[in-house]
């Protein structure tokens, strides 16, 4: 039975896309749990993040920061809900993208002036420690590197500086 957007109770929701995403999400598990189920739960699963595809169309870009970063029960934010079941239809429209942008490089880079710090992710992950190896002491360089380590004493590259430097000069 397909009803009006208006009717659709879904939609009247404080936050549609967080009740998507779990929705889809005990679908899933009860398709997990229950092997009878699980065809049907993927296939339902699909059709709600299609409608949540086409909710998120016309939801403003301050309505969506706000409904992906909302917390749920289980203190997961929306956004780590869908990314982790991978719901891909909820994650489609150039909105998100922004989103996803603003999260990863940080909301007042356009302020930066190259002086001031903590702007963006990537300088917190470069200054900030390593939660997953306790014990072992870490540099940023080396888990640039990982692991790599130049040769240059066993190689014989003499010659060839010798040869360059006089055919340059």
């Amino acid at each position: 039975m397909k009803r009006p957007r208006e009717r659709n109770p879904i939609t009247l929701c404080y936050n549609p896309v967080l009740v998507i995403s779990l929705c889809c999400e005990f679908l899933l598990n009860i398709g997990q749990d229950i092997k009878i189920f699980e065809e049907e739960g993927i296939v339902l699963s699909r059709k709600l993040q299609i409608l949540g595809k086409k909710i998120i169309s016309t939801m403003t870009e301050e309505i969506i920061s706000k409904a992906y970063l909302q917390i749920d029960f289980k203190n997961r934010t929306v956004l780590n809900i869908i990314t982790t079941y991978g719901f891909v239809p909820l994650m489609l429209d150039p909105k998100i993208e922004i989103l996803l942008e603003e999260a990863w490089e940080g909301r007042n880079t356009y302020e930066c002036d190259g002086k001031l710090m903590d702007f963006s992710l990537l300088t917190h992950l470069l200054h900030s420690p390593l939660i997953k190896l306790p014990g072992k002491a870490l540099m940023p360089s080396d888990l640039i590197k990982n692991g790599f380590k130049a040769n240059v004493k066993e190689s014989k590259f003499w010659f060839q500086f010798k040869f360059r430097h006089t055919s340059i000069s």
